[in-house]
């Protein structure tokens, strides 16, 4: 019995410590996106269900945009990037070539996003809707 206990105890405390280093991981890495021309595009798809705000750091400045159904939505890029997409609580979720999914935008509305490049190298930003039974406020 008391072996058991200890394996639980060394167990949890191997969850925590792992849990604590993915966090720490995740707080300090940035994917910057390096660009290759002056600028990029946003695709928001003709199945979105609601109007989003997409977000982009650089070395220069942090401005958002909002992307509509349909829309094609150009912004600037010089050296690096970074692309986040707003939730309906005000969290930024970061776009990466790995894609973020499901992330809530409205009531019963929520988006997948993934950040890739075009025929040029230009960063292209695609986003539309992932299905979802979220309750924003």
């Amino acid at each position: 019995m008391r072996a058991q206990l200890q394996s639980w105890r060394v167990c949890c405390i191997a969850l925590m410590a792992i849990a604590v280093l993915g966090i720490i991981g995740s707080a300090t890495a940035k994917a910057q996106e390096a660009c290759m021309c002056d600028g990029g595009t946003i695709y928001g798809s003709d199945d979105l269900e609601c109007r989003l705000e997409v977000c982009m750091e650089s070395e220069e400045s942090f401005d958002c945009v909002t992307v509509s159904p349909g829309s094609v939505t150009p912004f600037q890029c010089r050296n690096w990037v970074r692309v986040f997409i707003k939730d309906c609580w005000g969290v930024l979720h970061e776009v990466t070539s790995a894609g973020v999914f499901g992330v809530p935008i409205a009531t019963a509305c929520c988006v997948i996003a993934f950040l890739g490049r075009d025929e040029h190298g230009c960063l292209i930003l695609k986003i539309a809707r992932y299905p979802c039974l979220v309750i924003c406020p």
